[in-house]
C-alpha cells in the first residue's frame, strides 16, 4: 500500500471541511455515485471558513489559480494539497507562488502585483501609498536581472531561492 502524506491528507480535509456545505447541487445520493458532468464548488459561493484559513491574505488568488473554470473540481482540489504539501519540491512551490502573487495574470509579477502583495502583507496604517510603491520598486531593483520593470517565473526564483523564510 502506499504512504500517505499525512499533511497532504490534513491540508485536504480542512479544505473539504471549509467547502462541504458550498455545493452547487444535491450531492449524488451514494459516494459511489458519479458526479454530474461540470460539478464542483463555485468560487461565488459564500464559504464559511475556518479560522486558520481566514487569515491567508492570498486565499482568494490561491482559490483562482487552483479552480477551473470559477469552480473547485476534486482534482482541483487534489492539485492544491499536492502543492502545498511538505513532499512537494521548492520549484512547484514558488511556480505556484508566483502565479498567485501575478495578479494581473500577465505572466509576470510587475510593479502593481508587488503593491498588492506588499498591501496584503502589511498594516495599511503603518505604510502609505508612497511607501509601499518605494517599497515594490527596491523588490524590483534587486530581483529584476533584465531590467524590464518586471519579474518573470525565473527572475522571481532566483529572487525567492535566497530568500530562507519563503523556502520554509
Amino acid at each position: 500500500m502506499a504512504e500517505v502524506d499525512k499533511s497532504a491528507a490534513s491540508s485536504l480535509c480542512l479544505f473539504f471541511g471549509a467547502l462541504q456545505n458550498c455545493r452547487e447541487g444535491p450531492l449524488p445520493p451514494s459516494p459511489a455515485a458519479p458526479l454530474p458532468l461540470g460539478y464542483g464548488i463555485s468560487l461565488q459561493a459564500s464559504i464559511p471558513l475556518r479560522p486558520s484559513t481566514q487569515v491567508n491574505p492570498f486565499r482568494d488568488r490561491i482559490c483562482k489559480v487552483f479552480s477551473t473554470d470559477g469552480y473547485f473540481t476534486f482534482e482541483d482540489i487534489l492539485g492544491m494539497a499536492s502543492v502545498f504539501s511538505d513532499r512537494a519540491c521548492q520549484s512547484i512551490k514558488m511556480e505556484y507562488a508566483f502565479l498567485i502573487y501575478d495578479f494581473n495574470d500577465d505572466g509576470f509579477v510587475d510593479e502593481e502585483d508587488l503593491q498588492n502583495v506588499i498591501r496584503r502583507l502589511i498594516d495599511r496604517n503603518n505604510l502609505s501609498e508612497e511607501e509601499i510603491a518605494s517599497l515594490a520598486n527596491h523588490v524590483l531593483e534587486e530581483a529584476d536581472l533584465d531590467n524590464d520593470k518586471m519579474l518573470s517565473l525565473v527572475e522571481f526564483e532566483h529572487a525567492m531561492s535566497k530568500a530562507p523564510d519563503f523556502l520554509q
